[in-house]
């Protein structure tokens, strides 16, 4: 009876200290997974957005003659909508306190024949001449929020928005013959536009592991030669699945209307840009 006890123990032992790190490896793994990620430190979230886009613009000439509102989705051919990869990185030093910055690129082209004249900068395109045109409208925005209300389900308080647009514009014309075509002369410009906008955040959530948030910014502001309305929104649903790792569904929506004061004894851009951008994403977030 006693060898037959003894032989026994080392194996109770080994299934008790197996049990032990059991609990003790995936306790701190569940606790993990029902940890409130409204407070998370870092947030990195990666996505694919569908663009939404509407762009008007106008370039006077250094005269200050006054150029062609073109659209450039109807008049020139550049597609109305892309497929782009879309970044962003939260941080919080505070349980009040997030920055988030976000970075988008967006480049179009087209070729297309015009049925009227076109005034672009210092050229005139005729009609009927064949152009070939493209538009680059990268994006770059910082947003700060101080949550005035940061209770341990919710979150809610004030949105800050600064940023840029990156604005590179040209249109060709084209001497088209079979199935070449040569450039016969070209008008480019570039303009870096600053952005800024106020408003209010909100947080939510809704259910173990689920979120929802929403942001509501605009602003009108006139600096130098440069007068700006921003208005800025968006909405996302989050639910994570493993304590690091989560899917996000979101929308966004942005609305600038850049007006540009000619600039006296300059060749600098002056005009105006009107500019919509609204997007739909999906992808993963990972909080830490």
């Amino acid at each position: 009876m006693t060898l037959h006890s003894r032989t026994r123990e080392p194996g109770r032992s080994c299934t008790l200290l197996a049990f032990a790190l059991l609990i003790g490896l995936t306790a701190p793994l569940a606790a993990q997974q029902d940890r409130n990620h409204l407070y998370d430190r870092v947030q990195i979230g990666v996505s694919g957005a569908g663009v939404f886009l509407n762009t008007t613009i106008r370039v006077d000439a250094s005269d200050g003659t006054p150029g062609t509102d073109i659209n450039t989705e109807d008049l020139l051919g550049l597609g109305k909508s892309q497929f782009r990869p879309r970044f962003a990185l939260r941080l919080r030093p505070g349980r009040r306190h997030e920055f988030e910055f976000n970075y988008m690129q967006v480049r179009r082209e087209g070729f297309v024949g015009v049925s009227v004249p076109i005034q672009f900068g210092d050229s005139v395109f005729n009609a009927g001449a064949y152009l070939f045109s493209y538009l680059k409208t990268d994006q770059a925005s910082m947003t700060y929020r101080l949550a005035l209300r940061a209770k341990d389900k919710s979150q809610a308080g004030l949105s800050v928005g600064v940023g840029a647009i990156v604005l590179e514009a040209g249109i060709a014309a084209l001497a088209v013959a079979g199935d070449s075509a040569s450039i016969l002369f070209l008008e480019d410009r570039k303009f870096t536009g600053p952005t800024a906008s106020l408003g209010l955040f909100g947080r939510a959530e809704l259910a173990r592991n689920l979120y929802l948030e929403g942001d509501a910014r605009a602003l009108y502001v006139k600096v130098s030669r440069i007068r700006a309305t921003v208005f800025e929104g968006g909405a996302a649903l989050r639910y994570f699945v493993l304590p690091w790792l989560g899917a996000e569904a979101g929308y966004g929506i942005g609305f600038y209307n850049v007006k540009l004061d000619p600039k006296i004894g300059s060749n600098a851009l002056a005009g105006r840009v009107k500019y919509s951008v609204q997007t739909l994403r999906g992808g993963v977030v990972l909080g830490f």
